[in-house]
């Protein structure tokens, strides 16, 4: 018995679940940002890249040798997901598929970039383009706060899939054309599932380090007299209301 032809399309990133691994995902947009990347079209990749999102810095890069790393470690355990890097050039960019950030993550990666590179900016990439969270641009003293400036977000479901398309245009390597055409639909699947409910992202939260899950605990045992505490300042705004009645 025949089956009818089915209209979805068989993305090879979904078969194998790749679109949720940030690792492998990671490693997809280093290849194709990587001037000496497997898809042959030397730095035309990574010239679209800077153009689009680091407009600022096109005309003083785009003739610097530069060099692109995944997994860039900075100290024993750090590692930047992507690195652009050259003489008096580093730019960090951290790639966010699943994974929470980590305390000091932001704030280590612009502090080791900048004393390479004074121009520099964290590439803070996401689902929808949300900025890091408070304790990743903070020092680990918490006496220094990154400032907004010398974040540079992007989203995986509109600046990610626009450079996708700008580049697949520029591509006349018609295999080439067709994996990145599936790179960009695993993204959209990415960005389209389910979101998790609220329960999820709180133990997501609370399970990212250590000191999350200590904090979790504390703000247990700290619920009763919390309670205790806004019940009384309930009753309190009760009889101060009550007073010009009385």
């Amino acid at each position: 018995m025949s089956h009818p032809k089915q209209e979805n399309k068989y993305n090879i990133f979904q078969v194998l679940q790749i679109d949720q691994r940030e690792v492998l995902m990671c490693r997809v947009l280093e290849d194709l940002l990587n001037p000496m990347g497997s898809h042959g079209q030397g730095r035309e990749f990574l010239d679209k890249f800077i153009q689009m999102f680091l407009p600022d810095r096109y005309e003083e890069l785009k003739n610097k040798r530069i060099s692109v790393h995944k997994e860039y470690p900075i100290t024993k355990d750090r590692r930047i997901d992507i690195a652009l890097h050259g003489e008096n050039v580093f730019i960090p960019i951290e790639v966010k598929i699943n994974a929470g950030d980590q305390p000091n993550q932001c704030y280590d990666y612009y502090n080791y970039a900048s004393q390479r590179d004074l121009n520099s900016k964290v590439v803070y990439v996401t689902k929808t383009g949300y900025f890091p969270s408070s304790y990743s641009m903070t020092s680990a003293d918490k006496k220094m706060k990154l400032s907004d400036s010398l974040i540079k977000c992007l989203s995986f479901n509109t600046d990610i899939i626009k450079w996708l398309k700008e580049i697949i245009d520029m591509s006349n390597n018609e295999d080439l054309k067709i994996v990145l055409h599936q790179y960009s639909d695993a993204i959209e699947h990415y960005c389209n599932e389910r979101p998790k409910d609220e329960d999820e992202c709180v133990v997501e939260v609370i399970t990212q380090t250590e000191d999350s899950f200590r904090s979790a605990l504390k703000i247990v045992d700290a619920m009763n007299d919390a309670k205790a505490a806004i019940m009384k300042k309930l009753f309190d705004d009760i009889e101060t209301a009550m007073q010009p009645l009385a």
